[in-house]
């Protein structure tokens, strides 16, 4: 989830169950783990308040119920198909084309609540490759439509079906990250970044409260795997004219690059200042000044 979220640029913190939730606008509980008492009524309090959550696969799910309050689903049983298959629709797939993709991972089968928003449907494969039923790929083909969706939306929650963090770890899919990024874009529209940086380039965002400025750190690099256990970073390849927006939610009094002081050209779109960074090599620093 950490990894998905860096390359889509958003701003979060990894965080315990007993983290005041009142700075945050999302609270993501991936694939698994268990919801207790005290959590469930921070979660409960956070929603009343304004907060959006977005669990997946079996996160709080104890005995056929999902302890995480207002997710928009009932519990049904396990997708007996993995890998299964996605028809994303064109909402939740939009800008894939309109096909049946493949999900490595497990699933599960939910009923949404009433008036909940459904987006995509599972679709099933022919036969799980077993020791009794060959295929000569990892899967066999798709099959029939389930019925059961993807994704469910009600209000300020939202449940994905799949065990979509785990599959991306796993196969770095990035169609994976994009059904996350249309949640995401559901629950929260106003995001602190937005911008088309390269995916392995890491932005992240500090206030500095007595200075009154934001600083975007801009982190740019392409390691490679070459043996097991290390990435290695050999060369380092400038990238050039990055649009890049964050809301500061007035205009600055000025945007600099940090530490030359160079100023930079900005316009203001709503509650956000639009620059463009002429170039980033390994690290560089966007100041934005007065906010």
């Amino acid at each position: 989830a950490g990894r998905m979220l860096l390359e889509l640029k958003q701003q979060f913190n990894l965080i315990y169950p007993d983290t005041d939730l009142k700075d945050y606008k999302v609270v993501i509980l991936p694939d698994n783990g268990f919801v207790e008492a005290p959590l469930k009524k921070a979660l409960k309090d956070f929603m009343a308040r304004g907060g959006a959550v977005i669990a997946s696969y079996k996160a709080s799910l104890v005995d056929g119920k999902f302890q995480c309050p207002g997710l928009p689903v009932s519990f049904v049983s396990d997708n007996p198909s993995t890998p299964c298959y996605l028809d994303l629709g064109k909402e939740l797939g939009q800008g894939w084309p309109q096909s049946k993709y493949v999900f490595y991972e497990a699933s599960t089968f939910v009923k949404p609540a009433a008036g909940a928003k459904k987006m995509g449907e599972l679709v099933s494969s022919y036969f799980n490759r077993a020791y009794d039923h060959f295929c000569s790929h990892n899967q066999t083909p798709d099959d029939k439509p389930t019925g059961y969706p993807v994704v469910v939306i009600k209000g300020r929650a939202a449940y994905i079906s799949t065990e979509i963090f785990k599959a991306y770890q796993n196969h770095a899919y990035s169609l994976y990250k994009s059904i996350v990024a249309r949640v995401l874009e559901q629950l929260l529209p106003l995001p602190m970044v937005q911008t088309h940086a390269p995916s392995a380039m890491e932005i992240s965002v500090n206030r500095q409260a007595k200075e009154k400025r934001l600083v975007a750190h801009l982190v740019n690099f392409q390691p490679q795997r070459r043996h097991i256990h290390v990435e290695w970073i050999e060369e380092l390849y400038p990238v050039r004219d990055i649009p890049l927006a964050v809301r500061t939610g007035k205009k600055p009094t000025k945007v600099t690059l940090a530490p030359s002081g160079e100023g930079l050209i900005f316009t203001m779109n709503g509650d956000y200042c639009q620059v463009v960074v002429p170039e980033v090599k390994a690290h560089q620093m966007v100041a934005f000044e007065g906010v």
